[in-house]
């Protein structure tokens, strides 16, 4: 009986675990300085999982990292080194699904456009920067929950510039029926145990 009643609190206390909200700051030398001149990278555990950065396009590209600024792309052929310009791509994976409440831009002055694009397809979501300061943060209201995030520039031709300096959002968390069919796996699994034979 004893064995039910902590199996049950358990479980309980697995039901109730509240989502919490990270940021992933990408001007984090700890967690990014490693980054810099790679044309991908995996990062540590983070608050939202571990992820994934890479310089997508073109092909000679790198990443760029700076404590300031966070991440842009680096092609050769382009000035500005550091930001994201068109045809630079980022690209951010997730290891596990997050749901993405905001993106936070630096070096985005008044009037300067960048794209995103959701799981790797669809539309892609224009943003235009607002102020001289450079820094932007986009609220997001996802429906749903997403596994990755493309960033790029704005059409060739226009000087517009950015880096990604911040990610806030969280983890999905392991839906409730998972964890209730586990325990009834492992109760299941405790009754056979001791069924003498």
């Amino acid at each position: 009986m004893k064995r039910w009643a902590l199996l049950t609190a358990i479980v309980l206390l697995l039901l109730t675990t509240p989502v919490i909200a990270a940021i992933v700051d990408f001007r984090d030398y700890g967690f990014f300085g490693g980054a810099d001149g790679y044309g991908n990278f995996t990062s540590g555990p983070t608050g939202l999982g571990t992820l994934t950065l890479a310089a997508t396009s073109p092909g000679s590209a790198t990443l760029e990292w700076d404590a300031s600024f966070g991440f842009g792309v680096n092609w050769p052929s382009k000035n500005n080194t550091g930001y994201l310009e068109q045809p630079e791509e980022l690209l951010i994976t997730f290891s596990s699904p997050i749901y993405l409440s905001s993106i936070t831009f630096s070096g985005l002055s008044t009037n300067e456009v960048g794209f995103y694009q959701l799981n790797g397809s669809g539309s892609l979501f224009r943003f235009t920067g607002t102020s001289d300061v450079g820094s932007l943060t986009l609220a997001l209201d996802l429906q749903a929950p997403i596994r990755s995030i493309l960033f790029s520039g704005d059409s060739p031709g226009n000087r517009n510039s950015y880096a990604v300096a911040e990610l806030n959002g969280t983890v999905v968390p392991i839906p409730a029926a998972a964890w209730l069919l586990g325990s009834g796996v492992v109760g299941l699994a405790l009754l056979k145990r001791r069924s003498p034979r």
